[in-house]
């Protein structure tokens, strides 16, 4: 089992035990979608599609305005917590592999890791993406080359909000 796989993230590996309800359902479509769109699932993406999360109070976490994002999303902590774990379940089942993430400030906040939530539980299953694993991605000849592993990079660098790692994968473009 996965060091990821256990009761502290909400997601055990096993998608078997879902019985498919309308809500399951939603919840695997929002996984698909995100993974159709960005190649990944991303828990903080998907509470952002199903409206567990307003945008503009996203913004003001990764902005430095709030330190957590627990006063925002405490509502419906116990629906959310079962939603991350249904989401969970089925990327796993589609055969995408949970990886630790780090979330860093924008703008003025920029370079500094958040916590998601002051709940270590919580905390972590926000910072858990899902994705195929670099082994499964297919090379090709000519488009697997140093420039492009370079590009890859830097995208990843610039999803995850790293000011700093973006521009010193931008500079190795250069060489």
């Amino acid at each position: 089992m996965n060091e990821l796989q256990d009761e502290t993230t909400g997601w055990d590996g096993d998608s078997t035990s879902l019985p498919m309800t309308p809500a399951v359902a939603e919840v695997q479509a929002g996984v698909g979608q995100l993974v159709m769109e960005h190649g990944e699932y991303v828990p903080l993406e998907l509470l952002l599609a199903m409206n567990f999360l307003d945008y503009e109070n996203y913004r003001s976490w990764r902005e430095g305005r709030c330190r957590t994002l627990d006063d925002i999303l405490s509502d419906e902590s116990d629906d959310m917590r079962e939603l991350l774990g249904t989401a969970g379940a089925w990327a796993a089942e589609l055969g995408l592999e949970p990886e630790a993430m780090e979330f860093h400030g924008w703008w003025e906040n920029a370079g500094a890791v958040l916590a998601a939530s002051s709940d270590p539980a919580l905390d972590r299953m926000l910072r858990i993406r899902f994705r195929r694993g670099r082994e499964d991605e297919q090379t090709d000849l000519f488009l697997d080359t140093a420039p492009a592993r370079a590009v890859t990079r830097l995208v990843d660098a610039l999803a995850e909000g790293d000011a700093g790692k973006s521009w010193e994968e931008l500079a190795n473009l250069d060489r």
